[in-house]
């Protein structure tokens, strides 16, 4: 878990405690880049990845780009929005299915691993 604030990172170590996952669960206190970087060099792999970027982030096209890296191939990236307001991530990864409830939306996003499948309009979803 990767949060630059704070408080909002005690909250997520008390809440990975009381829920008996703090042997299996690593927080970072610093922006994402240092987080991705910092896992990117241990060679970590991961089948689940989530964001929960600001709403207002709308283009996510170089946070997708240094995930790729950090993702299985088979792997999943679940990315919490705004409902209905498109995001750009990029033309590396597909969007393989979509959820909204009110405001939220949830987005399922894959790697594409088919290189022909590669386009350059900038994967806006």
């Amino acid at each position: 878990m990767c949060d630059l604030d704070r408080n909002a990172n005690r909250i997520e170590r008390k809440n990975t405690e009381s829920l008996g996952f703090s042997s299996q669960t690593e927080l970072y206190c610093c922006d994402w880049k240092s987080a991705v970087r910092k896992l990117t060099e241990r060679g970590m792999l991961f089948d689940l990845i989530f964001l929960d970027p600001p709403y207002r982030m709308d283009d996510l096209r170089e946070v997708f780009d240094r995930l790729v890296p950090l993702l299985q191939d088979d792997g999943l990236v679940i990315v919490e929005h705004e409902g209905g307001k498109p995001f750009l991530f990029g033309d590396r990864f597909e969007i393989t299915d979509e959820r909204k409830w009110g405001f939220c939306g949830v987005s399922f996003l894959k790697k594409i691993q088919d290189k022909s499948r590669l386009t350059e309009k900038g994967g806006e979803g």
